[in-house]
């Protein structure tokens, strides 16, 4: 009991820490715009319809300002609890260090400063650790009501995430049920996937008037023929999305690898790319994508690739976005936190930022690694930490795949479920390590 009450005591530290220097959070701009469509009901795609029709439901309960802080310390509060689970867990099984590391992980300078931000990467992030937290360690009842709840919150928080949601759901029912099999556990996972999916779409089509999704699609079409004028010197932008007066040229000059801002949203009067208001505008954006793809097939696939080293942090000393600006705050009439508290999580962040722990390619490789040890020693929770391993490619391929800004909170889902799969086979891996010096120590008779 005492060694319990011991490990809750660094996720406690972190949980008071991050709500003092971080109060009252960090509104980013995807939440402004949709807490902006839930105010007035009205519901343009930029995200997720559902998550704007939900925060709608809490904006007619709650006041915005008391509803964006709730967010704030709910977020925070679930993802320390959860490592405080997970750490309980591995104590249970007898892995002490396993443990004490798990009840440590909330620090890591990935993680600990991402808590701060009000954005659906964060919350879907938090919400699926919550969902495994409670499963890894499910007490008498198996809590599967309230971890298929949060996934799908995380789910309906991040529109894309239909690919990631079927293999966590798999390791929360695995590690919730050890004795279920894991062919019927698939099945329920794909089930509870379709089912997200499809209330998702009944209610968008039947309540919120099926609001269109190609503006963002537009977004990742626009950065990707910018990414092939800038090789190829070709593009087929109209002209009509284009500042009156202005060329595409002008604004595909603009283009900067690492970030759409400059192509799209921008405070200098610069000419920028106009997003489609309607499906006709939005298949004449597609069309062109699709025209310059056909006609530069290899260019697409580099620019793809240079993406795909960005996000992953290849060469890259600097994960941009990592601490929040709190600049859209004001927006809501919520004050920014006093300066010496900014500024200790600022120099935090500064000073672990050539850290291998930034690196996505740094994530995948350990966790990789320690899966497949765990499979080939078959390991305990080892087909848990392989589902969450797929998960965690699964989340990463659409951003991959449509992604336009290489910015490092894109990247605290896969980091999570990266960390999780770590934690959950340490033990078991602890353990073979431990028989495997015993065995070797032992004199030969």
């Amino acid at each position: 009991m005492r060694s319990q009450l011991l490990l809750s005591v660094p996720p406690a530290l972190g949980c008071a820490a991050v709500l003092w220097c971080g109060w009252p959070g960090s509104i980013s701009a995807d939440t402004g715009a949709i807490v902006l469509e839930a105010e007035r009901s009205v519901f343009n795609g930029h995200q997720e319809p559902m998550y704007g029709f939900v925060w709608s439901v809490v904006l007619g309960l709650l006041p915005v300002q008391v509803a964006l802080v709730s967010c704030f310390v709910l977020q925070v509060a679930l993802f320390w609890w959860s490592f405080s689970r997970l750490a309980r867990a591995a104590m249970q099984e007898g892995a002490p260090v396993a443990a004490a590391l798990a009840s440590l992980a909330g620090f890591l300078p990935p993680l600990m400063c991402f808590s701060l931000h009000v954005d659906s990467n964060i919350i879907t992030g938090i919400a699926w650790l919550a969902a495994l937290g409670l499963c890894a360690l499910p007490g008498d009842r198996p809590p599967l009501a309230r971890a298929g709840f949060l996934l799908w919150i995380g789910f309906i928080a991040r529109s894309g995430m239909i690919l990631g949601v079927v293999p966590v759901a798999f390791a929360c029912l695995r590690l919730a049920k050890p004795g279920i099999n894991a062919w019927r556990a698939l099945g329920c996972a794909l089930a509870f996937g379709v089912g997200a999916q499809c209330v998702s779409y009944v209610t968008s089509w039947t309540l919120l008037g099926n609001p269109p999704r190609d503006t963002v699609l537009a977004v990742s079409q626009f950065f990707d023929m910018a990414g092939i004028y800038e090789r190829t010197g070709v593009h087929h932008v109209p002209k009509e999305f284009v500042t009156p007066g202005h060329e595409p040229e002008e604004v595909l000059a603009h283009y900067q690898p690492d970030t759409c801002v400059t192509l799209l949203w921008r405070s200098d009067d610069k000419p920028v790319f106009r997003l489609p208001s309607n499906r006709d505008e939005a298949k004449a954006i597609r069309d062109a994508w699709m025209q310059t793809i056909r006609e530069q097939p290899w260019a697409w696939l580099e620019v793809k690739a240079r993406f795909a080293g960005l996000f992953l942090m290849v060469g890259v000393d600097w994960a941009s976005d990592c601490i929040p600006m709190f600049d859209r705050n004001r927006d809501f009439a919520l004050s920014r936190p006093e300066d010496p508290y900014r500024a200790a999580l600022g120099l935090y962040a500064a000073k672990t930022a050539r850290w291998l722990v930034w690196k996505g390619w740094f994530w995948l490789l350990v966790t990789g690694s320690m899966v497949v040890a765990a499979m080939v020693l078959r390991s305990a929770r080892a087909l848990e930490a392989a589902a969450l391993f797929l998960g965690c490619m699964c989340v990463m391929a659409p951003h991959l795949l449509l992604g336009q800004g290489a910015l490092a909170r894109y990247q605290f889902l896969p980091f999570v479920l990266s960390l999780v799969a770590a934690l959950l086979v340490l033990p078991g891996l602890l353990a073979c390590l431990k028989r495997s010096t015993s065995h070797s120590a032992k004199p030969a008779s």
